[in-house]
């Protein structure tokens, strides 16, 4: 009788809890973890897609880009299409460290930082976006399509599960003078 009176009583109680729980668009309803637990782990990109606008010398060169598995196809304007090897792994540790290891064609870059949730930004719920901030890099590589190195970078959280992350960026960007590029992308880990 007890289990039922018990059931009877938390039964609703699960659908008054709201729906801002739910902190990306594409989080599960409810979690029995916190995001820090979520998404302190290792995580290997799986699928990338995104848009690179970049202005070197006073020419502005756009170029599609599209990853999942092992090779980056590379779509520029005034180019043929290209495909070269590919991958991402990054790890986000609860203390608020971060590393990742990115390889683009025969450039690697290692990379040390630090990561943290974004506060309640303007529309933004609190946890809603990660910001990460690189202070080590070491490799052929100077920056990669992920991050850049001695900048912080803040992306977008989609989606978060036990198992799943999806980051957006809108608003990665290097400045080097009268040169500059700009990504819009997701990506996808598991």
């Amino acid at each position: 009788m007890k289990k039922i009176i018990f059931a009877l009583v938390l039964l609703p109680a699960l659908f008054l809890i709201p729906s801002s729980c739910k902190k990306g668009e594409d989080d599960p309803f409810i979690s029995l973890r916190s995001r820090k637990s979520r998404i302190a782990k290792e995580w290997m990109c799986s699928s990338f897609t995104g848009r690179l606008t970049s202005v070197e010398s006073g020419n502005t060169y756009v170029g599609g880009l599209n990853y999942s598995g092992s090779t980056l196809t590379v779509s520029e304007t005034n180019y043929p299409t290209y495909y070269v090897p590919y991958s991402l792994r990054i790890r986000f540790d609860k203390d608020g460290k971060f590393t990742a290891t990115e390889l683009y064609d025969s450039e690697s870059i290692y990379v040390e930082g630090t990561w943290n949730f974004t506060g309640k930004i303007g529309e933004e719920k609190n946890k809603e976006s990660v910001s990460i901030t690189i202070t080590r890099s070491i490799g052929s590589g100077t920056d990669g399509l992920f991050m850049l190195t001695g900048n912080t970078t803040v992306y977008h959280i989609k989606e978060l599960r036990k198992d799943e992350l999806v980051l957006t960026t809108d608003s990665y960007s290097y400045t080097d003078g009268a040169d500059h590029s700009q990504l819009v992308g997701e990506f996808a880990f598991k």
